[in-house]
């Protein structure tokens, strides 16, 4: 925790930050609540009351409620229930909701919400209770919907759908983050006499970093009346620590005056925020604005946390197929080069035979191929000394890796004049030779972005320095944008990345090929080979091994055996008699081989690699050699082995409801539990083999956890609507 006392010169005490630094204000530290509830803080080892919401003792009707006093004197029960919650070990990461009467001269029902306040204290929220009603058939029908939604378009617009019918507010907007933090409405339900908001873009300043952080902490956020008096939390420390009261957890939490006032501008009276994370990360949000005061039960909220896990799922799912058509790409352009190069001992042919396929994998107009000082072009592509200069200019810029930019023509004033055509770029090398690139073009698009106000203008000056407040006017603020193209997406970078590796794979079995081919090239050629990042193994038509590759050798055990010859390899494998009988068919029958093969580098660590072992004919069929091209799988069995695992995760969390159900409760329970699971493999399978296998877990983790928190949430709703009645 943070001593509210005292705090760095950039971050702000919590309404003492103006808009130079509202970025860093401490909003998880308030030390206030809005008054639609109330708040204790207990000791965890005798639940003493250390803190209290200056309104606890009138809201619930017990002079019991301040601090000091025993959370027995104030609920003899809700006592009892947090020793069995603390004793059962499921309280320190967990949240309870309850629900109880309390009250000495006028009892009331209220919805109660439980969570740690680090390791040694409990906050306890309370809220008069609702009358939610039971939500589980609506939930049931927007779990279908959401998991028959085929396109992200759709999904989007029921997404919205969804939650206008079950919040109510008057306006519901998804809103999606990119990747500078900017934000975008990309669908909306209003009333009809509403502004719309949808296509409009925000700058990331609306949201400050510690706001997005909360958002991923606490994935709702309600606010009953944006004019709403605080209600002080006393003492303002922990008597146990003088810390200030984190209250990151807290539904009650107070809002920055800032963002207050950035409502009132507006005309938004009440919100409600809900956060979409997805792969782990703050991928937008749900946000519901209503134009008078509006206070949503408990019920609906966790309905609308439960539907928003559901849908963040679905989009990971929806991503995740657009990268496995890219796969089919691949797969489909590597079989054409490899024919091509088997066929007519060239691949850059097969790579533009069907250029479409090539331009609508990231939806460009046009591609170029620099490579070995030629430049094959195909759509609408700069001419072929503005490319040359391009060239040269990534040699010396951007050197081995993926470049993009929407604006080349701005970014590097050499190439503006490229800007009608080739504003938007993209480049991948195909070998470690300099000047070999695959590029992708995009044009410049004029167009005119619609803002949610100026974002040049953040803030105006009142009558004095004191008087700031966030942009005053929210009517559509129209920039029109030159020099640049469409922004390319996640997904194509991602798949122009791929093509890439691809392609550089195939250069260097198609330069492995030609060494055989060609003897004027060897010297160029077998710096090329001996370079790959992929083992290779060049043999004659004896079987005498021509070259062996740096990266073959960089996996070989410690102290093998020299290699000669081809019936050599076999001993360095821990499989040896399947490398054997691979050896045999190759040699013996000249055919193409194919295997797994496991190996123990210098550094003990064991290795499985596939091996591709081809024949390299001449004309009439006379064989020339052999080429032995081994790939490391080991990360991607890594990967499977890690999808298994999520599998045989999921079917724990359900193992706990496998008897027959008895209720109709409980049936719905099971189909929508089915629901989510389903879609959770669903997105679990669509995991790219190539994801970097570091970041596996924290994907699988993410849809688990999201299991996980449906499961317990429908837990909750349907024990609500249980007592409900």
């Amino acid at each position: 925790m943070t001593d509210s006392t005292a705090h760095p010169d950039d971050s702000p005490a919590f309404g003492e930050a103006t808009l130079s630094n509202c970025e860093r204000e401490q909003i998880h530290l308030p030390g206030s609540i809005q008054p639609h509830g109330c708040m204790l803080v207990v000791r965890a080892t005798d639940l003493q009351i250390l803190q209290a919401s200056d309104n606890a003792a009138r809201e619930l009707d017990n002079p019991a409620a301040v601090p000091r006093r025993q959370l027995a004197d104030l609920s003899a029960g809700l006592a009892r229930d947090l020793e069995a919650w603390l004793g059962d070990g499921s309280a320190s990461n967990s949240t309870r909701l309850l629900r109880i009467k309390l009250g000495v001269e006028r009892p009331r029902v209220f919805d109660i919400c439980v969570h740690p306040d680090g390791p040694a204290g409990i906050i306890i929220e309370f809220e008069p209770a609702g009358s939610g009603g039971d939500l589980t058939p609506f939930v049931e029908r927007s779990f279908q919907s959401i998991v028959s939604a085929l396109t992200l378009r759709d999904l989007f617009e029921d997404g919205a759908r969804i939650f206008e019918q079950l919040t109510g507010y008057d306006r519901v907007m998804l809103y999606r983050f990119d990747q500078d933090g900017h934000g975008q409405v990309i669908a909306e339900r209003r009333r009809d006499d509403l502004e719309p908001y949808l296509g409009n873009h925000y700058p990331a300043t609306d949201i400050p970093q510690m706001a997005r952080r909360l958002y991923e902490v606490n994935r709702i956020r309600m606010l009953v009346d944006v004019d709403y008096q605080p209600v002080p939390v006393s003492p303002p420390q922990s008597p146990q620590n003088g810390s200030a009261l984190d209250m990151s957890l807290c539904q009650l939490r107070s809002v920055s005056p800032i963002h207050l006032q950035y409502l009132r501008n507006m005309g938004v009276a009440s919100t409600l925020v809900v956060s979409l994370l997805v792969g782990g990360k703050l991928w937008g949000l749900v946000s519901c604005h209503h134009y008078d005061k509006r206070h949503v039960s408990i019920e609906v909220r966790t309905a609308a946390v439960l539907l928003a896990e559901m849908l963040a799922t679905r989009i990971a799912a929806l991503e995740g197929y657009a990268k496995s058509e890219t796969e089919v790409f691949l797969r489909l352009v590597e079989k054409r080069i490899i024919e091509a190069i088997a066929s007519e001992g060239e691949w850059k042919s097969a790579l533009f035979s069907k250029s479409q396929e090539l331009l609508k994998l990231v939806n460009a107009t046009g591609a170029a191929l620099a490579f070995e000082g030629q430049i094959h072009t195909d759509g609408e592509v700069p001419a072929t000394q503005d490319i040359k200069g391009l060239i040269r200019w990534m040699d010396e810029h951007s050197p081995g890796g993926l470049y993009s930019t929407r604006s080349l023509g701005l970014d590097v004033p050499e190439f503006r004049s490229m800007i009608p055509v080739a504003s938007g770029v993209i480049a991948v090398p195909v070998s470690r030779s300099g000047g070999e690139y695959l590029f992708w073009f995009r044009p410049e698009r004029r167009h005119t972005v619609a803002w949610g106000g100026n974002p040049n203008e953040p803030h105006e000056i009142g009558d004095s320095p004191e008087d700031l407040s966030p942009r005053r006017s929210f009517a559509r603020w129209y920039e029109m944008v030159e020099g640049t193209a469409d922004a390319w997406s996640t997904t194509e970078l991602m798949a122009a990345r791929r093509v890439g590796q691809s392609i550089e794979d195939m250069v260097y079995q198609f330069r492995a090929v030609r060494l055989l081919i060609a003897q004027d090239q060897i010297s160029q050629l077998t710096s090329e080979v001996r370079e790959a990042k992929q083992p290779v193994v060049v043999a004659d038509r004896s079987g005498r091994l021509l070259l062996v590759n740096d990266a073959f050798y960089q996996v070989l055990p410690e102290n093998h055996a020299e290699l000669r010859s081809v019936y050599d390899l076999p001993q360095v494998f821990e499989n040896q008699d399947k490398m054997r009988d691979l050896v045999e068919i190759l040699l013996r029958d000249q055919h193409t081989g194919r295997a797994e093969l496991k190996i123990r580098s210098s550094g003990s660590e064991q290795h499985t690699l596939l091996l591709r072992a081809d024949p390299v004919f001449a004309e009439m069929g006379r064989v020339l050699g052999y080429v032995l091209f081994f790939v490391d799988i080991t990360d991607r069995l890594k990967i499977e082995l890690g999808k298994k695992q999520f599998q045989n995760s999921i079917v724990a969390i359900v193992a706990d409801s496998q008897d027959a159900p008895s209720t109709r409760r409980e049936l719905l329970y099971r189909n929508l539990l089915s629901s989510a699971v389903n879609n959770a493999k669903l997105a679990a399978m669509e995991v790219s083999d190539d994801m970097d296998v570091e970041s596996l877990p924290v994907m699988l983790d993410s849809i688990r956890s999201s299991v996980s928190n449906t499961s317990e949430l429908l837990h909750k709703l349907l024990e609500l609507s249980r007592e409900e009645e």
